[in-house]
């Protein structure tokens, strides 16, 4: 039986919570915004990156381009709850990423 990491339970107990916020008719669609978000991620992760390759690493472009776009919505009208579910996400992979590459400094400091 193959045991959890603490990040692993963390991931998916933020998928949880996302999916949590739409009601049940908009879940499906949670659930694929999530698991896209932490998939270009986990690809990344899953092809042994350099350190350098860590530091150097930004979403993708769509990625990219669909945070802006829901941050500018934001500032002119209410988000739904999907798409604040989905802001939601972006953001908790953008924090991902800051302490990969902070912890990644980190290492390299050491060596």
């Amino acid at each position: 039986m193959e045991q959890k990491t603490q990040g692993t339970r963390d991931v998916h107990a933020r998928q949880q919570q996302a999916a949590a916020k739409l009601s049940l008719g908009d879940r499906p669609m949670a659930e694929q915004i999530v698991q896209g978000v932490f998939a270009e991620v986990a690809e990344f992760l899953a092809r042994r990156p350099s350190d350098d390759e860590i530091l150097a690493y930004h979403a993708p472009e769509h990625i990219q381009r669909r945070a802006s776009e829901l941050l500018e919505a934001n500032r002119s009208r209410r988000l739904t709850d999907a798409e604040n579910a989905e802001l939601d996400e972006y953001e908790h992979m953008d924090h991902f990423v800051a302490m990969l590459k902070a912890k990644t400094r980190i290492r390299m400091q050491g060596k």
